[in-house]
This record gives C-alpha cells, sequence and structure tokens, in this order.
C-alpha cells in the first residue's frame, strides 16, 4: 500500500510504503528537512467471498457470519458435552496466539541447511 506525504514548504507531495502520520525525509524538491506530512490514505480489507468453512460446517461469506457461526458451535458443543466451549477465529500469521515458539527451530533449521533449503524466519 502507497501513502502519499506533502511538503509543508513548498506543498510537493511523494509517496512511499511508511505508513505514519509524518515522513522523516527531507523534501525532494525544496530540500525542507521535514518531517513531510501524510496528506490521505485509505485501509482497505479484502471481502471474504462466499465459501464452504470446514469450521463451521458451512457456508460463510463474512468475518460477522463466521464470528455467530463460531459462537454457535460453541454453545452446540458446551450443550452436548457439559464442558464450556469457546471458539474464536485466529489470525494463521500470528504465531504467538497459536503458541508457537521457537524451541526446536535449530534443529528444523540444521536438517533444511543440510538439504540445502533456506532457513526458516526466527519468530519475533
Amino acid at each position: 500500500m502507497m501513502f502519499e506525504y506533502k511538503c509543508p514548504g513548498c506543498d510537493w507531495r511523494d509517496l512511499s510504503t511508511v505508513r505514519d502520520d509524518r515522513l522523516h525525509r527531507p523534501c525532494q524538491r525544496c530540500a525542507d528537512p521535514g518531517p513531510l506530512r501524510r496528506v490521505f490514505s485509505v485501509s482497505v480489507q479484502r471481502p471474504m467471498h462466499a465459501h464452504w468453512n470446514p469450521t463451521t460446517n458451512s457456508v460463510v461469506s463474512s468475518n460477522r457470519q463466521f464470528d455467530d457461526e463460531l459462537k454457535r458451535l460453541s454453545a452446540e458443543r458446551s450443550e452436548q458435552t457439559g464442558i464450556e466451549h469457546r471458539f474464536v477465529r485466529h489470525d494463521p500469521a500470528d504465531w504467538r496466539s497459536l503458541g508457537v515458539t521457537s524451541e526446536g527451530l535449530d534443529d528444523s533449521n540444521r536438517v533444511r541447511r543440510e538439504q540445502g533449503m533456506s532457513e526458516l524466519p526466527t519468530p519475533q
């Protein structure tokens, strides 16, 4: 995503991938030391297309519908088992929420190096 910044001195506009209220670099036109100020930005979330979701065993077409289905399933499983269930959505890229650690990463990377593969990044 690109963000547009404006020089306070000469109103020249610049683009950057940095997302911040201010871009700390000098203006390329008038050499004003800055900072350049963000003019306008839009954050767009891709829509969820209707698809069969194996977790909910149903077709879902929005995050809200998916959350509602998870609540329904939680109540259903809690009633069936007598144990409270609380299913929630997780971002697979958020390794901390999934309980992933870097333990064992050294061993995995050793095997990958031996096979000529690139190493896995260390979770930050």
